[in-house]
């Protein structure tokens, strides 16, 4: 077996090539303008050859013999990927990943320093070099295999989704290869460049490090062989040669995900190790986690932040009645004779607080948001602010599975509403109905998810949450999966919210005594003479997580909810069932009692209910299973701050306690200056405290009661470790960030594994086992095609039954042929045996031809991953219905991967094969619409089957929208190329997987009747008519997108390009003028999708200095910045040969460009 070939006759045999054999620079890392230097030669060469200083030379040597000592796992790269890390022709060479480890042997560790050193130089340019990098890789050794056996691919791996994904996102972030020759010289590096240009041919040399824009070239790495006397009858290399590689990547885009853990930092590895562990739920492996928190709460609490301040600083929120409530002085007397109250301070929001609504985010008309009571309006922007610090987006939340409950009830305004104290409009009940606050959010953003309101006055929001934590909580292993109990949703937002708007209530609880005359919650003082009301919103987004989660606030551990019964009185508190309700939420979250190291308490500054609930504390945390408390517990109440906000107070002192986990401290009560004499604290260790008081622990567990005047109890315990403060246990140390920021910094350190995005829902699997949403599980890769093995194509075109591929023992392929349908397009997979979990199916989604894409299966293939014919752009050709195409499948032996190809045929072979195989299958065409819940409804044929109609009626909302589908199939969409397809001109797309949230729009008066006809044949047209007239959109040639510039001076709208005369609709442009800003940003848009976006890779760039990239939908904040004199004429141009399969391997940088024309012209 021969390991390696000499390279010498194909380095002759390149005639052109250019031989690079001196340095570039001299490594230095004293030398403040080495980075400078560096990054100067990598812009002009792309490659840059940098000399080592050898006065380590020995110590460096010993590396390969220190990789031996350490047992480096020696290994062929993963199926399918080699050529991502290892470069062309990987053959005869091996790799080691390195584990980062706390100490290093001699050589290593200098090797190290000097990789680290140059990476550092790169880090520190990345701007200059067109992108923003903050890490590299871990490090590589690369070298010759010495055995038969490690010579070997690897073949037929079962490898995890994840791995999959991370090695395609390592191909799209990888900017700089450093390539390190630690010991050994001879061979050669050989960097191929794009546009045919020559190859460079670098003679390898020992203490040599050679970087290169690994985006832009590409390399094969030759080492000189040397066979040894033992083994040269078996040509075994026995070279020292050793290599070890690094690789600068770039930041993720906003939103986008980062690699995993094992292409981080090394200080990302180790800083993990550190990190307190969290509890787990019984025997389960998942943990219900707090990802975020949002606030509107008095004393300007507009955030999570602002609320700890509120709360550390001792702030008292409690204000004067403003005037825009009402006016105090007529419903207030200091003695509260003749029906008046004898209070009128609360803890109110202000006037910005309550009464300001973005009612266009949220797609309310101006009528239905002065319709809707504050509390609720609070609700939706509250609620989405916390699914925001989470970090879902509009678009990601749309179809997630969710729970979401909230703690509300009719209030003061809806009362005054329903009697007609801001006029009477058609829908004014509707909008203050408690119903309606719960489901606003899912209508808005088309959440799924079970939704509830709940009132039970004081407890309603704690109790909102343990009823959310009944949707989330963990199974266990011992409980049956299949139980029909209930079905587990991961995700979840609980809420409460609360206002006062209404002076004739407070009175009435002034008439029963329950509100304080002294304008303060008194809470454990002896003053306690009742609470003064509050308002404000609490919300808390929650997720079930199967692993440690680094960007989690806290753990919800356990809750329970009980009701008194029969007490004293409907409004008396009763000890004993508090006790049982504190016992079960601890016995649920397996919390011994006496690891509660701080309480939040209901706490409301009644002389009597404080009592009994210290008194119920007490029963249940004083001692347990014989073990008497010692260290004392911290009782605190932030209705001494707040004041009580009823609906909302239960949320709130759940969120505090977060806060206080977060920051290990108990945060103060205000007004407390004498204890409540009725309080039992004797021999009871417990500190009301009355200033900040520290935690003593990095972890730490803490609880929350809430008491309903109605005898509903509720108890909800929390885990929560260090992440601010002396006490913080976040890797690095970074100020604790309560936004989206944290968790997708967490995703950018340590990886998707570690802390998956919101919204990356895991994989629903339909009845045949096929993954939706991507790639999850296991898929194979590297396998080889079996000898004997019959292979099956299955397509859209023979409604996905099987056909069996034909043999060809000459050319060692598996061939078949088909008959091209109506629509011009077809997918198909392929399948080994005809089995339905044995396909062969592409990375990617509907790939198309002379992509270089791997070949997963044999396995279950996940919805959408098929590979697409499309006959209207064949080599600028179009292949019309009926045209035979001929599909080949063939063992790549130099490329170690299977290859799939296809192509029309004419040959008399291939018609008579395909019509032996066509199956006559007639396809049917269905709309899927908003007057069909969106649920696809058979269009009846007419004409033969030719043409499909349907008719539909206005409805109540004035308009109507909806897309097609072949044969009911999601994959198989046919839509507009532009969201409503209202623009003139607007071609139409499908079929196929992309249609998402593209559909046509109908505006009418509510009762017209419309006509919707789809004819099919050599274009596939869809017709809109009225008894006035029609419209209609057909299917381009080439089924190519348009494509816009949404930019600064068209604010954000889309502005389109028209594409160049003779060039394939591969160059387009668009002239504007220049306005009097001077500098103008812009980004262009493929069929005015936000999801297909071209950008740079840094924001505000220049052209030719930073990449294009996309389209995709990670544009968010990168864009071009155009800058010339007020008045001229500038042409933006977009190359397409400069991007994805096109321009592969070509500088994309070029992709973007504009320049300045002689003479004014205006925008095109």
């Amino acid at each position: 077996m021969t390991l390696f070939s000499e390279p010498s006759h194909e380095l002759e045999a390149l005639g052109a090539e250019q031989r690079e054999k001196s340095s570039d620079l001299v490594f230095s890392r004293t030398c403040d303008s080495f980075p400078s230097a560096l990054a100067e030669v990598l812009l002009e060469k792309q490659f840059c050859i940098v000399q080592i200083p050898r006065e380590t030379t020995e110590v460096r040597r010993s590396v390969a013999e220190e990789l031996v000592k350490l047992g480096a796992c020696w290994e062929p790269e993963l199926p399918g990927f080699e050529a991502d890390t290892m470069g062309r022709s990987p053959g005869g060479k091996k790799v080691s990943w390195l584990q980062p480890r706390e100490t290093c042997p001699p050589g290593l560790a200098a090797a190290e320093q000097v990789l680290e050193g140059l990476s550092s130089a790169i880090l520190s340019m990345t701007p200059k070099l067109g992108f923003r990098g903050s890490e590299r890789t871990t490090i590589m050794a690369h070298a010759l295999c010495t055995t038969e056996e490690e010579a070997v691919f690897s073949e037929g791996l079962a490898v995890d989704a994840s791995e999959i994904q991370d090695r395609i996102a390592f191909g799209k972030h990888r900017k700089v290869c450093i390539i390190y020759f630690v010991s050994g010289g001879g061979g050669y590096l050989i960097l191929h460049q794009a546009d045919e240009q020559d190859d460079v041919v670098i003679p390898c040399e020992e203490s040599q490090a050679i970087l290169f824009r690994h985006d832009l070239l590409d390399y094969t790495w030759r080492p000189e062989k040397q066979s040894s006397k033992n083994n040269a009858n078996h040509n075994i290399n026995n070279s020292r040669q050793l290599a070890l590689q690094v690789w600068i990547l770039r930041d993720p885009f906003q939103g986008e995900t980062s690699l995993q853990a094992r292409d981080a930092s090394p200080d990302a590895i180790g800083a993990l190790q550190h990190v307190p562990a969290g509890p787990l739920y019984g025997d389960s492996n998942e943990t219900v986690d707090v990802l975020s928190l949002a606030v509107r709460d008095p004393g300007q609490a507009n955030q999570p932040e602002d609320y700890w301040s509120v709360l550390s600083s001792g702030c008292d929120g409690i204000i004067l009645v403003p005037l825009c409530r009402w006016d105090h002085d007529l419903y207030w007397s200091e003695t509260g004779e003749n029906g008046k109250g004898y209070i009128r301070h609360f803890g109110m929001l202000m006037d910005d607080q309550m009464a300001m609504f973005d009612n266009e985010f949220f797609g309310m008309s101006a009528t239905e948001a002065t319709h809707t009571d504050p509390p609720q309006r609070n609700c939706m922007e509250v609620g989405y602010d916390c699914l925001h610090r989470a970090g879902w987006t509009r678009e990601s939340l749309k179809g997630s599975d969710m729970v979401a409950s909230y703690g509300y009830a009719p209030n003061e305004f809806s009362q005054m509403a329903t009697r007609g104290s801001f006029g009477v409009g058609p829908d004014q009940v509707l909008q203050v109905f408690p119903a309606a606050c719960a489901s606003r959010l899912h209508y808005v953003f088309g959440i799924r998810g079970p939704v509830s309101t709940t009132e039970t006055a004081c407890s309603s929001s704690l109790t909102a949450v343990a009823l959310m934590h009944s949707w989330m909580r963990p199974t266990m292993p011992s409980q049956s999966s299949k139980a029909a109990t209930r079905k587990q949703v991961k995700h979840g937002l609980a809420q409460g919210s609360n206002g006062h708007f209404d002076p004739f209530y407070s009175v009435a609880l002034c008439s029963a005594s329950m509100l304080t005359r002294g304008g303060r919650c008194f809470t454990f003082d002896q003053s306690a003479d009742g609470f003064v009301r509050g308002e404000g919103t609490g919300a808390m987004c929650l997720r079930v997580s199967e692993k440690e989660d680094l960007a989690r606030l806290a753990v919800l551990c356990g809750s329970c909810l009980n009701q008194d019964g029969r007490s004293a009185s409907l409004t008396a508190p009763h000890g004993p069932s508090q006790q049982e309700c504190i016992r079960f939420s601890l016995r649920e979250a397996g919390i011994k009692p006496l690891d509660i190291q701080i309480q939040e308490l209901h706490g409301t500054g009644t002389a009597l209910g404080d009592p009994i609930e210290v008194g119920a504390l007490r029963a249940t945390m004083m001692s347990f299973e014989g073990v008497v408390r010692e260290h004392p517990l911290v009782k605190t109440s932030s209705k001494s701050n707040l004041g009580h906000t009823e609906m909302c107070a239960g949320i709130n002192g759940l969120i505090k306690c977060v806060l206080m986990g977060c920051n290990c401290s108990a945060a103060p009560n205000l007004h407390l200056k004498l204890l409540n004499p009725h309080i039992d604290d004797n021999a009871y260790p417990v500190y009301f405290n009355s200033e900040l008081v520290d935690q003593g622990k990095e972890t730490g567990f803490l609880g929350v009661s809430s008491f309903g005047f109605g005898g509903s109890n509720a108890r909800c315990d929390i885990w929560a470790r260090g992440m601010s403060g002396p006490r913080n246990t976040q890797p690095w140390k970074p100020a604790l960030e309560y936004g989206a920021g944290r968790i997708h910094g967490c995703i950018a350190a340590f990886g998707k594994r570690t802390m998956p995005l919101p919204g990356a829902m895991e994989a629903e699997k339909d009845e045949n086992g096929d993954v939706r949403g991507g790639l999850a599980g296991e898929y194979g890769v590297g396998s080889h095609l079996q000898a004997g093995m019959e292979y099956y194509v299955s397509s859209s075109s023979n409604g996905w039954s099987m056909g069996k591929m034909a043999w060809d023992a000459e050319q060692e392929t598996h061939s078949f042929a088909f008959v091209l349908g109506e629509t011009g397009t077809e997918q198909f997979q392929i399948s080994c045996g005809g089995f339905d979990d044995l396909k062969l199916f592409p990375l990617s989604k509907l790939a198309g031809q002379g992509q270089e894409m791997l070949i997963l299966g044999p396995g279950a293939a996940p919805a959408g991953h098929t590979w697409l014919v499309d006959g209207r752009d064949n080599n600028n050709s179009i292949s019309p219905p009926g045209a035979v195409y001929k599909i080949l499948l063939w063992w790549d032996s130099d490329a170690q991967r299977k290859r799939v190809s296809w192509e029309p045929t004419a040959e008399p072979e291939w018609l008579a094969r395909a019509l032996a195989e066509q199956c006559l299958v007639r396809h049917s065409y269905s709309l899927l619409a908003s007057w069909t819940a969106w649920k696809p409804i058979e269009m009846r044929a007419v004409q033969a089957r030719a043409v499909y109609e349907a008719v539909v009626r206005i409805g109540r909302e004035g308009f109507e929208e909806f897309q097609l589908q072949r044969d009911a199939d999601e994959l198989q969409a046919i839509y507009p190329a532009e969201p409503g397809g209202l623009s003139h001109g607007v071609q139409l797309r499908g079929p196929d997987s992309s249609g998402e949230g593209k559909f046509w729009r109908i505006v009418g008066t509510v009762g017209d009747s419309f006509t919707i006809r789809l004819a099919v044949g050599r274009s596939i047209s869809v017709s809109i008519a009225s008894p006035s007239s029609t419209r209609t959109w057909e299917s381009g040639s080439g089924n190519r997108p348009r494509y816009y510039v949404s930019g600064s001076w068209n604010k954000g709208g889309f502005s389109r390009m028209l594409p160049e005369p003779g060039t394939n609709e591969l160059l387009h442009r668009l002239v504007m003028t220049m306005t009097s800003q001077g500098t103008e940003s812009f980004q262009i848009l493929a069929d005015q999708d936000l999801e297909q976006v071209i950008h740079p890779e840094l924001p505000q760039c220049d052209q030719l200095v930073s990449a294009a990239v996309g389209p995709d939908k990670w544009g968010a904040g990168l864009a071009w910045a155009v800058s010339a004199r007020p008045g001229e004429a500038i042409e933006l141009r977009l190359d397409l040969s400069f991007l994805g399969a096109l321009g592969r391997g070509r500088d994309p940088s070029r992709a973007v460009t504009w320049q300045v024309l002689p003479s004014a012209a205006t925008t095109t």
